[in-house]
């Protein structure tokens, strides 16, 4: 993914070096005035072929724009800055580094998106173990992975008894009619 502030900053110091102003610019590259407004604030990029027109016009290569532009996959702070949420958040979901990336960036996604990872977790369709998502969930997403593991996955309180409040025992004591000994529940 390409920081496009990166590349507006760029395009914007070429610009003032060649004592150009944005309309002056836009008119070389055949473009509007706005366009070249929204390349140098960050709000888009311009095309593959006016990138090549501005190459030749500043006499750099395409590396020199775009090259410190690249945003780092793991970063999805700035990914969210510059990007819609919801292609940051399938990249996210898709990282062969989940368990670490969840517990460096979960806080950042809204109610909705973790709830989606919730349930991706739930169906099967990620991989990533409750032990490692359970500190990093608030209290109503706790509840709401509780009780689909006291109702279909039972296996698993084991596993996750260590990581529960007292409440939370509680809870599974009552639904489940377990009781929890030396470390395993009966």
């Amino acid at each position: 993914m390409l920081d496009l502030t990166k590349i507006g900053q760029t395009i914007e110091s070429l610009r003032k070096e060649k004592n150009m102003t944005q309309d002056e610019l836009a008119s070389k590259l055949y473009v509007s005035r706005q366009a070249v407004s929204k390349w140098e604030t960050g709000k888009s990029l311009p095309s593959i072929e006016v990138l090549i027109s501005l190459t030749e016009l500043f006499e750099i290569g395409i590396e020199f724009l775009i090259d410190d532009a690249i945003i780092s996959r793991n970063d999805i702070e700035k990914q969210m800055e510059q990007f819609p949420r919801q292609a940051v958040f399938s990249n996210f979901i898709k990282s062969d580094q989940l368990e670490n990336d969840f517990k460096s960036y979960v806080h950042l996604f809204n109610i909705e998106e973790r709830k989606q990872l919730i349930n991706l977790v739930i169906q099967g369709k990620l991989n990533l173990s409750y032990q490692v998502m359970w500190p990093h969930l608030n209290m109503e997403e706790r509840l709401y992975l509780l009780g689909y593991i006291i109702s279909y996955d039972k296996e698993d309180i084991n596993d996750l008894y260590p990581y529960l409040t007292i409440e939370e025992r509680q809870m599974i004591s009552h639904k489940t009619n377990f009781i929890y000994k030396k470390g395993k529940l009966l």
